[in-house]
């Protein structure tokens, strides 16, 4: 063994024997009972421990020695007050002691020495009051409510837990809301994600040939094995569930579209915030419009509904229509398809008279949301009359509906009239008249005729 070596375990072995003794002992005792001095004759042992006590000085550590009046070195007692080789106390505030908690916490199972570093942080902190119990915080009250699932759902949970151990393969019946179908599900458990109240399985389904994800919840009877083998699979090594730790609610799946959301200036930076991540944003009329993939359209509408106006649908067609069927009975959302993706151009409202009407917070029964900025127009109001009365025989609908293409003299003749919306409010801003023309409806219906032509219409 080297000397140095030799020296350190010396040193180390001898500040360890003050330390645990806690009293003064001789050298005698040190000779006999420290790693590294019972070998050596008396005068290599005094010449040793001297120079290992000088060296133990120059370090900053240092040894106390009680002389008697009289005597050799064989009399003299030695000790190593705590004072002279503890370190001051290490003291944390609340926020540092919160703040290494966390990280501690958040580094669990990704750094090596993180349960170490835990348990030590928790011997530093033993023996401090809680921040809590000061009189400047409030108490804080916590209580555990059961689950809906209930103890069917522990069991569940259970039973995936332990395949997923022993990675073995399920079968299960599983209610899918989007066919309202409950059907056999065969999957390779690869991991369990706990996500806004409900627990999510991510394995590899054998229906769908993929990687998918399931509630845990709408998982119906009980959960069996597929086989009787000690192993029926082995997880893919490129599989890493941190992956799904960042989606969002809606994104848990494979994607079945891309959501166009207006959000207002108001809580765009609160959404982006938490959910920015998700998605590409762009600048808006009085805010942005977040473009984010989505694999469940119910959450991604419950998303939007749940921000009020301050949020709304932009598309896909597919996705408005889930939300207005969501909110059918209680309010219509109105949503006009660009002219650009349709076959022809669209008239207003659908046809002023037709299908629609709207009531002003003044009362006032209209045709269309922007009626009022017509001037000469005379509006009944549901103070005076009631809805169905005014739908059926105002005198402003009435004559609205009344129009034929004959009452349109100017477009009789007009060779592009079977693509004209012969848009009744523009008539009425532009010639005074229901029966007059607007040149841009014209040149609409032109561009549109002429667009019908082409071999690839519209794209």
């Amino acid at each position: 063994m080297a000397k140095d070596t030799e020296k350190l375990i010396r040193q180390l072995s001898l500040i360890s024997f003050l330390m645990a003794e806690r009293r003064p002992v001789t050298a005698l005792e040190i000779k006999q009972d420290v790693e590294g001095y019972s070998q050596m004759n008396d005068e290599a042992f005094a010449r040793r421990f001297y120079a290992d006590r000088a060296e133990l000085e120059s370090l900053g550590i240092h040894l106390k020695v009680d002389k008697p009046a009289e005597g050799y070195y064989e009399a003299e007692n030695y000790s190593l007050p705590p004072e002279n080789f503890y370190l001051p106390a290490i003291e944390f505030t609340d926020k540092e002691l919160g703040a290494l908690r966390t990280s501690l916490s958040l580094l669990d199972g990704e750094f090596a020495y993180a349960e170490p570093l835990r348990l030590a942080l928790q011997q530093l902190s033993w023996g401090k009051p809680s921040p809590l119990d000061a009189p400047e915080q409030r108490s804080v009250a916590l209580a555990v409510t059961a689950g809906a699932g209930g103890r069917e759902l522990s069991q569940r949970l259970s039973k995936v837990e332990t395949a997923i151990f022993r990675r073995k393969t399920i079968v299960f019946d599983y209610y899918t809301i989007g066919r309202d179908a409950q059907e056999k599900r065969k999957v390779d458990p690869y991991h369990l994600l706990y996500r806004g109240g409900q627990f999510y399985l991510i394995g590899y389904s054998h229906e769908r040939d993929d990687v998918r994800v399931f509630r845990v919840s709408r998982i119906r009877g009980k959960v069996g094995y597929s086989s009787k083998a000690e192993h029926d699979f082995n997880r893919p090594e490129d599989f890493d569930p941190r992956v799904y730790a960042t989606r969002t609610d809606w994104q848990l799946g494979d994607p079945v579209g891309r959501a166009r959301i207006w959000l207002s200036d108001r809580i765009d930076w609160l959404a982006l915030r938490h959910f920015g991540h998700a998605g590409e944003v762009t600048e808006a009329d009085e805010g942005v419009i977040f473009e984010t993939d989505y694999a469940n359209g119910r959450q991604m509408v419950s998303w939007v509904l749940g921000l009020g106006e301050q949020a709304r649908i932009e598309g896909p067609p597919e996705l408005v229509s889930e939300a207005r069927e969501r909110l059918k009975g209680r309010l219509m959302i109105d949503y006009v398809i660009p002219d650009y993706y349709a076959k022809r151009p669209k008239s207003c409202m659908g046809g002023w008279g037709r299908q629609f009407l709207n009531v002003s917070p003044a009362g006032k029964v209209l045709p269309c949301h922007a009626a009022e900025s017509i001037t000469g127009l005379e509006f009944d109001r549901v103070q005076d009359k009631p809805l169905a009365e005014i739908w059926r025989h105002s005198p402003l609908f009435q004559q609205i509906r009344g129009l034929r293409l004959e009452d349109h003299r100017e477009c009789v003749p007009c060779p592009h009239k079977s693509w004209c919306v012969r848009d009744r409010g523009a008539a009425v801003t532009w010639s005074g008249s229901y029966t007059g023309t607007d040149p841009l409806v014209c040149a609409r219906a032109a561009l549109a005729h002429e667009l019908a032509a082409e071999p690839d219409h519209g794209r």
